[in-house]
């Protein structure tokens, strides 16, 4: 097995080791070889998209998001970022924080920022900067009065306060983009070049790793973020390549592999109640596993029409929720049946109040579940 790091000023360097590193230590301060903040971040620009929203009573057909309107309207936000002439086009994630905030990643190589925002009003609370290589990122990660993300200008691990966004700490880890952390009561864990890093969620400190044993490098995207089980157990794979992939289901008391499931998994799974439901298209079908030992409890196949999945898949008390390329399907947990689906493919989000998101490529369908 081989182990990939990165040093300023160098290109990846190999050397055969028996695990994948994480990084060093955590420590404040920017990520590696980033400049100095400035006093102020440099003015942004926010062009929002429009959302197309159906199924709910009393809303209109058409809401025009601005980040200085309030709107009936929550989940995911997609904006244009303008910075310095710089201009990053692609989706940026949000996530939501208890206190009625939000968080986004966004920016150019030079001028990246994370960004905290009022959701009822749009005011701006903070940005803070972050070293980073024209990264793309997922949604970041908020508990206990942190927001955490992926950056670095050799990847890392940044917390930030949600409050004051003051760096907690910066955790080097290897150069990969397109993830973040999943994060409980003690760590945060980055599934990060073929392996499972254990960070302590305060200091950024590396606990440890565990290693993935069927891991083949397919590019510097890892294109998931991991999901937390039961007890001592955390899923995570890398799913930058959608046609062939694992998920791996890590032990985190005895740092080994529990086991792991070769498939086509288009997005992250989800775990609730001692089951993990994934979506994996080859064979095309919805899966679900024991958590205990992976075998297989029961699958369902989408109908024809429908040629692969394009989601993560969304899990609650009774219901799973996947997306193909055609079609949006609640499955029942119970009967493994559909009870209903829509003719709309995309990105799934589900609010608090029950709504639930589906963001295609031109434009955001809402449902309300209640």
């Amino acid at each position: 097995m081989t182990i990939r790091t990165c040093l300023p000023g160098m290109g990846a360097l190999w050397v055969s080791a028996l695990l994948v590193a994480c990084g060093g230590g955590g420590g404040s301060g920017s990520g590696s070889g980033s400049t100095s903040a400035p006093a102020a971040a440099p003015p942004y620009t926010l062009t929002p998209s429009t959302a197309q929203a159906s199924f709910v009573a009393g809303w209109p057909t058409t809401i025009a998001m601005s980040a200085k309107q309030t709107v009936a309207f929550t989940g995911l936000v997609y904006v244009q970022v303008s910075a310095d002439a710089a201009v990053v086009e692609s989706p940026i994630a949000v996530s939501t924080n208890g206190d009625g905030t939000f968080a986004i990643a966004a920016g150019s190589q030079d001028s990246t920022y994370l960004f905290a925002f009022e959701a009822a009003s749009g005011t701006q609370d903070f940005a803070a900067q972050v070293a980073s290589q024209w990264d793309h990122y997922f949604a970041p990660t908020i508990l206990g009065g942190l927001v955490y993300s992926d950056g670095g200008t050799y990847g890392g691990l940044y917390a930030f306060d949600t409050t004051t966004g003051a760096n907690q700490f910066f955790a080097h880890a290897g150069q990969y983009d397109g993830w973040t952390p999943a994060v409980d009561a003690d760590h945060a864990y980055a599934y990060i070049g073929g392996a499972l890093c254990i960070f302590d969620n305060q200091t950024g400190a590396l606990v440890g790793s565990i290693a993935e044993p069927t891991y083949s490098w397919n590019g510097y995207t890892t294109a998931g973020a991991p999901a937390l089980g039961g007890a001592n157990t955390v899923y995570a794979g890398n799913l930058h390549d959608k046609s062939a992939n694992s998920l791996v289901a890590f032990d985190t008391s005895s740092y080994t592999v529990r086991w792991s499931i070769h498939g086509a998994y288009s997005g992250n799974p989800a775990y609730a109640d001692g089951v993990l439901f994934a979506a994996d298209s080859s064979p095309f079908a919805l899966e679900a596993y024991n958590e205990t030992d992976g075998a297989k409890l029961w699958t369902w196949t989408p109908p024809s029409g429908n040629s692969s999945f394009v989601s993560d898949v969304l899990v609650t008390n009774n219901l799973v929720f996947v997306s193909t390329d055609a079609n949006t399907f609640a499955i029942d947990r119970g009967t493994h049946l559909p009870v209903w689906s829509h003719a709309a493919a995309g990105s799934l989000a589900l609010s608090a109040n029950g709504i639930l998101y589906i963001k295609g490529s031109y434009g955001i369908v809402a449902i309300n579940l209640r």
